[in-house]
């Protein structure tokens, strides 16, 4: 997926890099064993075959005809669409970030866990094809502004998250990775997900809403 739409003009976001935020919400960090908060972003990348539009269909990946995982689960994430370059001296949010976007990190929770466990990168848990369904970016005139982010399957609701609650503000996960990796116009930011991941089933119907809109929906397979 290299571009993705505007919800309020005809113009698309031609898509970058993908950068991801963990352990960003002191609540999502207290549901597994090493809960200790970082001391500064944890941070990891996914392709752009991640992505996919509203109502795609995810599925675990099969290889040599057998699914890679038992667990898939959900988290759901403020994704943030980075409009111009920038320097960390200069540095103003709504310059910088004038649109937002609601994305699903689905994760393959076994595939993760084992990776950890061995010492080993974690990108196929995360970096699958379709694992990143994400809505159309909204144009936000203050980015400043808490922001309110649910998550629901199969209509119950199993995520909230408020921008307020991140350890990590988007101001500073901004200048962290423009520090590191030089942030680019078109680049996104997940930027961490609140607690209430579950295990999920084929057939399950994820719903995203932010402020209170429905704006992403995926289909498990």
């Amino acid at each position: 997926m290299n571009e993705i739409p505007f919800a309020d003009s005809n113009e698309n976001f031609r898509v970058g890099n993908i950068y991801c935020i963990g352990k960003n919400y002191p609540d999502h960090i207290k549901e597994f064993t090493d809960a200790a908060q970082p001391n500064e972003p944890v941070v990891f990348i996914i392709p752009k075959s991640a992505l996919c539009k509203s109502g795609c269909r995810v599925s675990i990946p099969v290889v040599n005809k057998k699914k890679i995982s038992d667990n898939i689960q959900n988290e759901v994430e403020i994704v943030l669409a980075v409009f111009r370059n920038f320097n960390n001296s200069d540095f103003n949010l709504n310059s910088v970030v004038q649109g937002i976007a609601l994305g699903f990190d689905i994760t393959l929770r076994d595939v993760q866990t084992n990776a950890k466990l061995n010492g080993m990168p974690w990108s196929v848990s995360k970096g699958f094809k379709n694992s990143a369904p994400i809505s159309e970016i909204y144009h936000l005139k203050n980015i400043n502004n808490e922001i309110n982010f649910s998550l629901s399957i199969n209509g119950e609701t199993k995520q909230t998250g408020n921008t307020l609650n991140m350890i990590f503000s988007f101001e500073e996960i901004l200048k962290y990775l423009n520090s590191i990796f030089a942030l680019e116009a078109g680049d996104l930011i997940f930027t961490g997900t609140p607690s209430g991941v579950t295990s999920l089933n084929s057939g399950d119907i994820l719903e995203g809403f932010l402020n209170n809109k429905k704006v992403l929906e995926a289909i498990i397979e």
